[in-house]
């Protein structure tokens, strides 16, 4: 038995030296003693050190042994305590056995008693370790099977189509799985759709990082399906980057129709939680039984169902019903499309895309090909729209929004949905603001008023607008009345100027402040400004300062 530690809590310091001189702690496996004249003492001694037994007085300053045990049982600390009191009184001990008190133990101490007390805690003590040890032991290896089994699972979604059958059998083996080749397993593939879109185009994300997805769904999953869950099931990370899950289901060679309901409902059930717990969708596509021979053979019939399988979020798809979409690509009325965006027309541009999406759906030429496809074409474009605007298409429309839409747009029809309402949307709104010269112009004004000292120029300057320099130049011009260059100059001068009259700072001091490492450069374009030198500048508006 490894040693303990008891505390002794009690205010009258006579008590505690009793117990201290006439117990044989060390004989009964005690390697400290601790004291302590009241809870306070206590509280900070069992925060300090681990605890096994207490043995504690209950009348005392600042507070009774009864709150201290409270506190304990509160905070979660597991010791075994012990009453020792002059107070017969009956709601005291039974507040006591509230709190679990193991015994109550009235004054006077009668040692040979309250030895063998302090023996039935100790038995207590070491039955509480030898249960944490054996549920760690079972948790340990729990945790050792269960890793096991990913690892074969995992390799096996990977490269088990080649697995020859002795060296399936072998890998079975040495993961500790006991199953066999005639063995059957039912699966189900998920897909996340872990973000969504407000109407003003702001982008939700629910999960504060991408790699929280798998661990918050899978506790969920785990709520949903646990009326089918067997130990031996698994869920992996199938294709973590597009958010798709595959949980596998040990099976008798069969579905039943009472047991495929219970996959339905639990298929729904996650549903409904993650769309409560997350507003994330997700999506669920079941399978049917294989065994080891037809096991990727199936997998690929689930995943390409699933690439088939474009209509919407949240919705359950099955094996048995699905007839795959052999269709090809055939590009949507681009001329069409292109007139509703020379026309400003948002609207009828996302109508005729959703009436071209909506045709090749109901007949059956729908997939994650032919969407890929698309997502191209209408990308393609209004990125030409844009740049026959004059507009930076790859800067307006690249960000954290517009990647994310981007990347996730073929994964349903209302995440393409979603992407072609944000592109429109943006490439038309920006158009309107860009043919407002004065909104473009007042922009970099106020860029430039604010960021005169920093390394800014013409193409800096058109970048912020997402326009092409030249565009830029011709629209500031032709509402400013001068180029962007002499407006820099001009704004840069301007405040040189102020600060050479109203304040002392060196000259060389104001040409860096003002955007002109090279002195000599700033003398120059100062004096073509003004007809003067900086220096020749303040000695004429009457400050000296130091030059």
């Amino acid at each position: 038995m490894s040693q303990m530690n008891i505390l002794l809590v009690d205010d009258d310091r006579f008590v505690l030296a009793a117990l201290k001189q006439n117990m044989d702690w060390t004989a009964l496996g005690f390697s400290n003693v601790y004291t302590a004249g009241n809870i306070s003492q206590a509280k900070d001694l069992i925060k300090e050190h681990d605890i096994d037994i207490l043995v504690t007085d209950i009348d005392m300053p600042q507070g009774t042994g009864l709150d201290l045990l409270a506190w304990i049982r509160e905070n979660g600390y597991e010791i075994i305590t012990i009453i020792l009191t002059n107070y017969a009184d009956f709601s005291y001990a039974q507040k006591a056995i509230a709190l679990q008190s193991l015994e109550y133990y009235l004054k006077p101490i009668e040692f040979d008693q309250l030895t063998r007390i302090i023996k039935k805690a100790i038995d207590q003590v070491v039955q509480g370790r030898q249960a944490k040890k054996d549920a760690s032991l079972a948790t340990i290896w729990e945790d050792a099977r269960s890793g096991l089994s990913k690892h074969f699972w995992d390799a096996y979604l990977k490269n088990g189509d080649s697995y020859p059958e002795d060296y399936l059998l072998q890998q079975l083996e040495k993961s500790q799985l006991p199953y066999q080749m005639s063995d059957t397993f039912f699966m189900v593939l998920f897909e996340v759709f872990p973000y969504s879109l407000s109407d003003s185009h702001e982008l939700f994300l629910p999960f504060s990082q991408e790699n929280r997805i798998f661990p918050e769904f899978e506790f969920l999953y785990r709520q949903a399906f646990h009326e089918v869950l067997s130990p031996s099931d698994i869920l992996l990370e199938l294709n973590p980057s597009r958010q798709r899950y595959i949980a596998i289901f040990s099976c008798t060679g069969s579905i039943s129709i009472p047991e495929k309901k219970k996959y339905l409902d639990a298929c729904q059930d996650l549903i409904v939680l993650m769309k409560r717990r997350y507003k994330t969708p997700v999506s669920c596509y079941l399978g049917r039984p294989a065994a080891f021979a037809r096991f990727h053979t199936v997998l690929r019939s689930l995943e390409q169902m699933l690439e088939d399988s474009i209509p919407c979020r949240g919705r359950i798809f099955s094996l048995q019903e699905y007839v795959p979409v052999t269709a090809d690509y055939a590009a949507p009325n681009a001329a069409e499309l292109d007139a509703c965006l020379n026309g400003g027309n948002a609207d009828a541009f996302l109508s005729a895309c959703d009436s071209y999406l909506r045709t090749l759906t109901q007949d059956h030429r729908m997939n994650h090909h032919i969407l890929t496809n698309f997502r191209i074409d209408i990308t393609q474009l209004v990125y030409s729209f844009l740049k026959g605007n004059g507009i930076l298409a790859h800067r307006l429309l690249h960000g954290k929004t517009g990647d994310i839409l981007l990347e996730q747009a073929a994964k349903s029809l209302e995440d393409m949905n979603q992407y072609l309402s944000f592109l429109v949307h943006t490439a038309l709104d920006y158009i309107a603001f860009s043919t407002s010269q004065k909104s473009v112009a007042s922009i970099i004004c106020d860029y430039i008023d604010q960021h005169y000292a920093d390394d800014i120029n013409r193409n800096s300057l058109a970048e912020i607008v997402y326009l092409d320099p030249d565009y830029t130049g011709r629209l500031f011009k032709k509402e400013i009345g001068t180029s962007l260059g002499n407006y820099i100059i001009q704004k840069r001068i301007s405040v040189a100027k102020d600060l050479l009259i109203n304040t002392d700072l060196p000259v060389n001091f104001i040409s860096d402040k003002v955007g002109y490492g090279n002195y000599s450069y700033f003398t120059k374009l100062f004096k073509k400004e003004t007809d003067f030198t900086p220096v020749e500048y303040r000695k004429e508006k009457g400050r000296t300062g130091n030059e």
